[in-house]
């Protein structure tokens, strides 16, 4: 399939197209330069153009850009997923999450997720929707926990850890085949988290073993689940006592 990837400067979208690549597909990655994210004309006029099969959306940007997006590939019959959050539902602090769960979020970042989320839906009912946790990378310089480990560690000189949190998390290669298998599930929202039932401190630990310059110190602090649970999209690599 030809697939246009959005995101490839952040921290997920080139992991995805790097899994898509290996599977054999074209992947168009999407030029801001070229192609304005406030310019519905040109958005369509491209996609258009460029006849692709899919749409991963995985780059921050206006909501109206995924708004067009979506409708354009409806109207195409082109394939569309959209990359949202764990943060349009943790701010229930109720979890662990399932599909079931209505979003509501009192973050900047979840509120401008949630709308994306509910424009996509009302321009194109076959669009799948995928909720990410904290991605976790090999090594610092993006931004995912090891990065935000490493900052800790440099700042500080110990990484302070709580035993309460339970955050949704997966290592950015294992969201990569999980974006790939929900494109080819049926038309829908779902969750992705690899923390089956580890607290932040465990996982960090975790972590430890990979970077052995982390000291890390069990801390009082944040006390909440926000793991989500959605047995469609299993983890290849989970985080389990």
């Amino acid at each position: 399939m030809k697939i246009i990837v959005t995101g490839m400067n952040g921290t997920v979208a080139p992991y995805a197209a790097k899994a898509l690549m290996e599977r054999g597909h074209t992947v168009v990655p999407w030029n801001r330069q070229a192609i304005p994210t406030d310019n519905a004309i040109k958005t369509r006029e491209f996609l258009l153009q460029e006849r692709a099969d899919y749409v991963l959306h995985i780059a921050l940007g206006p909501e109206q850009w995924a708004s067009d997006m979506a409708q354009a590939c409806f109207q195409n019959g082109a394939g569309f997923l959209f990359t949202s959050t764990v943060d349009v539902l943790s701010d229930k602090n109720s979890g662990p999450y399932t599909p079931e769960d209505e979003p509501f979020s009192a973050t900047d970042y979840g509120k401008y997720k949630i709308r994306c989320e509910k424009m996509i839906r009302s321009v194109n009912p076959d669009a799948r929707i995928v909720r990410l946790g904290w991605q976790i990378g090999r090594e610092p310089g993006s931004n995912n926990m090891v990065d935000f480990l490493s900052r800790q560690m440099k700042d500080n000189g110990v990484i302070r850890a709580g035993r309460d949190w339970y955050p949704s998390c997966s290592y950015l290669w294992d969201t990569a085949q999980a974006l790939l298998t929900a494109m080819g599930l049926p038309p829908d929202t779902y969750l992705f988290n690899a923390n089956i039932n580890m607290s932040f401190y465990e996982i960090v630990q975790t972590l430890q073993k990979d970077h052995p310059d982390f000291i890390v110190e069990e801390s009082d602090g944040l006390v909440r689940d926000d793991r989500m649970i959605d047995m469609r999209l299993p983890a290849r690599s989970p985080f389990s006592r």
